[in-house]
């Protein structure tokens, strides 16, 4: 079947829905650099997923630099050998299991998609998060042989303008905020009104949305609108223009399918942030509707697109999950994993935006845990005593996960053994990561506050309890047990309790420290 078809021999031919038979002749494919006629060509293309064109099109985008076949060539044969390749490629640290969208390859087409990642992962070490690589490289492998994706996806990436692939968390987080800027401005018409009306303001959800702080939580995740629900035959045509367009054709599909969905639903009384996923999984209209849709919208240019996402990285990296307090920061290490019951991957990214530049150098290590060291603080402090700086991170019978950043030994606590007295500085911080995520500095590095000795009690400790933050009261406090705690707003952070309840039970804690490699 598959020399009769146009997929490679990565796909599945058994367990797939494709339609397998040939469809179509070559065309005569005009040169990228007619870039007029080209862009014309690829949005008025009306080519099925079984279309002969598709590998020779795709293929056009890497002959701009033919040097990235020697290269994979050497390191593939540097990594995995002549005689065969290595069975279990781990997964590069850049990446989550979530953005492992495979479609339909099999296995042979699996190992060709760690063989292509993990080859980025060592010749592109600055890459630290890249979500829709997995994807995008899948897709490719449908029609290409797995040295030719490996060309086009190392094209995407060493693009000059960055029009293609984010590298970094934070550029992944501007791309994905931008587009709900978008959503607040744009209808699918191009006229500059909101397509945000699709929740009406008096919906109930959009009113507790916003009670809560989180208004854009509905269009959080639109990208997996795209890769994950979008049907294959669509989202194939969306990569051939993206191909060529870059990522801003994601956004005019984005708002291509908001616009369709409001014309499909009406407005809506109570609005259910997954009915548009779902929508989009039976999308009620044809591929080329759903193009002519997104071109036609307005005032996308590449202009425009800059001016909104530097106004969101600006909002982004002076928000919570960057300077609150002026030691956030944008760029990253990629983090290796640990064995954490506590942290997701990503949660554990967020807190280290949020450590100070020289600490966020370093990779995590598990120092201590409820789960294999028991219930004791004893135990605690013996396995945490000589490091400075820890991570102290719990969980709760509610689910509720907080903590706090603790800039000096432990140990030091032993210098007043017959007095509960504070020590630390002012890079100590308070945080939340969920329901919420929030970070909560000394006051001391804010403006506006006065610094006064009870709002300078950073931390304390003996063998009954250890408190972090004092002034009237204590920011967060646990047992000798380890099994409870309090959580009261103290004079050194200015925060609100952590947690729902101001009395807490804890089910896990994890201390976290910084490895000095």
């Amino acid at each position: 079947m598959a020399a009769e078809s146009v997929y490679s021999a990565y796909v599945d031919y058994e367990g797939t829905t494709l339609p397998l038979t040939k469809f179509g002749e070559g065309a005569d494919i005009p040169p990228m650099t007619d870039h007029k006629r080209f862009k014309k060509f690829i949005r008025e293309g009306k080519w099925p997923s079984n279309h002969v064109i598709r590998p020779q099109l795709w293929r056009q985008v890497a002959e701009t630099n033919l040097s990235h076949s020697m290269v994979f060539k050497e390191m593939k044969e540097s990594l995995f050998g002549t005689s065969g390749r290595e069975l279990n490629h781990k997964l590069p640290i850049f990446l989550e299991k979530s953005h492992m969208i495979t479609y339909h390859l099999n296995e042979s087409g699996l190992m060709a998609m760690r063989t292509i990642l993990t080859i980025i992962a060592h010749l592109y070490p600055d890459i630290t998060y890249c979500p829709l690589l997995p994807p995008i490289t899948s897709l490719l492998l449908h029609y290409l042989d797995e040295e030719s994706a490996y060309m086009v996806v190392a094209t995407l990436l060493e693009d000059k303008e960055g029009m293609f692939l984010d590298q970094t968390r934070i550029s992944f987080e501007v791309f994905l905020t931008s587009f709900i800027e978008l959503v607040k401005k744009y209808d699918v018409s191009g006229r500059r009104v909101p397509c945000f009306s699709v929740i009406k303001q008096t919906s109930k959800s959009y009113i507790a949305a916003q009670h809560a702080g989180n208004v854009d939580l509905a269009y959080a995740n639109w990208i997996w609108w795209i890769f994950k629900d979008l049907p294959f035959s669509y989202l194939i045509r969306v990569l051939d223009c993206f191909l060529y367009e870059g990522s801003k054709v994601f956004y005019r599909i984005g708002l291509a399918i908001l616009g369709l969905y409001k014309k499909h639903e009406g407005d809506v009384e109570d609005y259910d942030p997954n009915s548009i996923s779902t929508f989009t999984k039976v999308i009620p209209c044809s591929e080329e509707k759903l193009l002519k849709s997104a071109f036609k919208i307005k005032y996308l240019s590449k202009h425009d697109i800059r001016k909104l996402t530097s106004k969101s990285k600006s909002s982004i990296v002076t928000s919570e999950y960057g300077q609150v307090d002026g030691t956030g920061h944008a760029d990253m290490i990629a983090l290796e994993r640990i064995n954490s019951s506590i942290l997701s991957h990503e949660q554990l990214h967020t807190l280290w935006r949020w450590l100070p530049q020289r600490k966020a150098i370093h990779q995590p290590v598990l120092l201590f845990t409820t789960e294999q060291h028991g219930f004791s603080l004893q135990t605690l402090y013996a396995k945490c005593d000589q490091h400075d700086p820890i991570i102290i991170v719990i969980e709760t019978l509610d689910d509720e996960v907080f903590g706090a950043y603790v800039c000096s030994k432990l140990q030091l606590r032993r210098k007043h053994e017959k007095n509960l007295s504070y020590f630390g500085t002012g890079e100590c911080f308070l945080y939340c990561l969920y329901p919420n995520q929030k970070k909560f500095p000394w006051i001391g590095s804010l403006s506006g506050f006065n610094i006064t000795h009870s709002s300078s009690l950073f931390l304390s400790a003996d063998n009954e309890r250890i408190i972090i933050g004092g002034g009237q009261n204590c920011g967060l406090q646990l047992d000798a047990n380890l099994d409870h705690g309090t959580t009261r707003k103290c004079e050194t952070f200015n925060n609100p309790p952590l947690c729902s309840n101001d009395f807490f039970r804890c089910k896990i804690i994890e201390v976290i420290g910084l490895r000095d490699d």
